[in-house]
């Protein structure tokens, strides 16, 4: 069996949408999901780069799109109202040692509560609830 790595930070939109495709990628291509928790602006500030909500006409853009695909795929997108956060606290949650159906299904709950209901998942209570929901 083949392991794709994904790499993600949930204040990604594109992350989300791509998560929510990978239990169909694993059934057709037979591999293992290795979730890898990355923080973007890290990656961005070593390149010397601006993120995308940094430039209006590319925010503009990306907002658009991102809907639109959401919509191809059936997915309730509803952006963060607090955007960008600090991702920090559910990136490290997500690094702990879990089994992997628990490691995903927390991977879930905290892109859905970020990107569906809303929920600031910069803040300890919010991220202490989705976890004890797994």
């Amino acid at each position: 069996m083949r392991t794709l790595r994904f790499c993600f930070d949930y204040i990604s939109n594109n992350a989300y949408l791509a998560w929510l495709r990978l239990p169909e990628l694993r059934e057709r291509h037979d591999l293992a999901i290795e979730p890898v928790p990355v923080l973007f602006a890290g990656l961005l500030e070593a390149n010397g780069q601006l993120g995308p909500a940094e430039i209006r006409p590319k925010a503009k853009w990306m907002a658009k799109n991102n809907l639109r695909k959401a919509a191809l795929l059936g997915v309730r997108l509803r952006p963060p109202a607090f955007h960008p956060f600090r991702p920090l606290l559910p990136l490290r949650v997500s690094s702990l040692d879990l089994a992997n159906a628990d490691r995903e299904a927390l991977i879930t709950g905290l892109f859905r509560a970020t990107w569906s209901d809303q929920l600031h998942v910069s803040e300890p209570e919010v991220v202490s609830r989705i976890a004890d929901e797994v």
